[in-house]
């Protein structure tokens, strides 16, 4: 893919290719922000060594887990419309502050505990149904922002409370502000 790039790059977008495989990107010593959306992409490989990047978007591809993820220091992670079902793969990513998990099929949030620093979950268009999966959640004490829009969980009755309930920390839930009720 990016293997005749300068070694200097500190950003790459390949977005919107056909590209399947992602070759190894270690001689990118430099690289913080390196976008892949629109591929068909299966499988996250060839980034391992790359202790720089913060900012790695794999949106719209054809990925079902998430893995190959451990030692990166990322700071915001894009997974949009793939193919995800479970959440996992995440725990060593201590400095997460921006997780888009939207438009996958997703029911389960446990995956999500040890992210001590996340501050914005999006989870719009998944299958998650039930309260107590947000249970998952509590103790992520610097979560601000969370979107569950279009998940089967709305169709609760007093959703939104039940939702603030459990999470109080929040200022924005599915894109409304938290107004002190």
């Amino acid at each position: 893919m990016a293997r005749y790039a300068p070694y200097s790059l500190d950003s790459i977008d390949c977005s919107f290719n056909e590209i399947s495989q992602v070759s190894n990107l270690s001689q990118h010593k430099f690289l913080r922000s390196l976008c892949l959306r629109s591929n068909k992409i299966t499988k996250v490989e060839g980034i391992a060594a790359n202790k720089t990047l913060k900012i790695l978007d794999l949106s719209e591809n054809e990925i079902e887990d998430i893995e190959g993820l451990d030692g990166l220091n990322l700071t915001e992670l894009y997974l949009s419309s793939n193919k995800i079902q479970v959440v996992k793969g995440l725990s060593k990513l201590e400095r997460l502050r921006v997780l888009d998990l939207s438009s996958n099929e997703i029911s389960l949030l446990g995956g999500l505990v040890q992210l001590i620093s996340l501050r914005t979950l999006l989870l719009c268009k998944n299958k998650i149904r039930h309260i107590r999966q947000l249970g998952s959640l509590e103790n992520l004490a610097y979560l601000s922002i969370v979107d569950l829009c279009y998940n089967p969980i709305q169709e609760r009755r007093y959703y939104r409370l039940q939702v603030l309930n459990k999470l109080p920390m929040l200022k924005t839930l599915d894109g409304t502000e938290v107004s002190p009720e």
